[in-house]
């Protein structure tokens, strides 16, 4: 290939990496999920949840970081009746909104998950599976895989997890503009627990 054709097919790639409202390097970087269906229609958000939710790390969330509002509440039904005692670590992290529901800050998440992580010896592995808007709530459906570091060998878990995700702005206005980056202001988790087999 002349030095010509190499110029123009790199011209060509960066080309339409743009028009497709995406950065050139992140159509080589192999730890990118690049959605190749609409999620919820509006790409400015799609491109969001891609990045989130391919998050490869000890914490699991640290791709989230781009995308969390300063006001960022992370929610979990459980923590509605947690035991209230010095000795819970989450317990000692929560905070309370104006309703009296408990929520972690990114900071005290990103903490907390790198305490289990360093205790535990474990890597996590976010995959994207779907995600649909009800109202203004986007819902999230994806696998956590958590990867054990062993002395002779790895063990992988898989957990099922599905987050409910309220922006910071209306939808609406992410499908006015484009330029618009979303940030992510409340995200309820929840994990789906799969029956147990009648037989066994």
């Amino acid at each position: 290939m002349s030095k010509k054709t190499h110029n123009d097919v790199i011209r060509l790639i960066y080309d339409f990496s743009y028009a497709c409202g995406i950065t050139p390097d992140t159509l080589f970087n192999r730890k990118i999920q690049i959605t190749d269906k609409d999620l919820i229609g509006i790409k400015s958000i799609d491109r969001m949840l891609c990045d989130v939710y391919s998050d490869s790390s000890s914490t699991g969330i640290m791709s989230f970081k781009k995308y969390i509002s300063k006001d960022y509440q992370l929610k979990h039904k459980n923590w509605l009746t947690i035991n209230d005692t010095q000795q819970n670590r989450i317990t000692n992290l929560l905070r309370y909104d104006d309703n009296g529901i408990p929520y972690l800050t990114y900071k005290d998440e990103v903490e907390l998950n790198a305490e289990v992580a360093k205790t535990n010896n474990h890597r996590k592995r976010l995959r994207l599976h779907s995600a649909y808007l009800v109202d203004e709530i986007i819902v999230v459906n994806y696998t956590i895989y958590e990867t054990k570091m062993g002395e002779f060998a790895n063990q992988t878990q898989t957990f099922q997890h599905i987050d409910h995700l309220t922006l910071d702005r209306s939808i609406h206005d992410y499908k006015q503009n484009g330029r618009l980056t979303p940030k992510i202001k409340v995200r309820q988790w929840s994990e789906i627990k799969t029956p147990r087999n009648l037989l066994d």
